[in-house]
Order: structure tokens, then sequence, then C-alpha cells
């Protein structure tokens, strides 16, 4: 609800980075962006993980 509200108060691209940075300052933006940035990096290096571990187990399953 609260990026609705912001969205249509600052209807621009980038919208996490661009509420930070008018809000916050150019500083913390970049600081905040960059985090995004990296959150979105881990996310999906540990996704790929789980789903070989998944994979992984399928092809190796033995029914005894």
């Amino acid at each position: 609800l609260c990026h609705i509200e912001l969205a249509t108060r600052l209807p621009r691209s980038g919208t996490g980075y661009v509420f930070c940075y008018v809000t916050l300052g150019e500083l913390l933006a970049f600081v905040i962006g960059w985090s995004v940035i990296l959150e979105n990096v881990i996310n999906g290096a540990v996704a790929a993980k789980a789903l070989w571990q998944y994979v992984e187990y399928m092809y190796n399953y033995t029914d005894d």
C-alpha cells in the first residue's frame, strides 16, 4: 500500500531507489540501491543452489 501511495506521488521508474533518493538523500539511496542489487544476486544464487539440490536428489533417488 505504501508503494502505491509513493508511486502516485513520484511516477518514475526505479521505484525503491527513487523513493529513497527523494526522502533520504543521494548517499542513502546509493547504499540502498546497491543493497537491493546484492540482495537479488544472493537470492538468485540461493534459488539456483536449492534447485540444483532438488534435481540432484531426484536423479539419485533409489527405491529400496
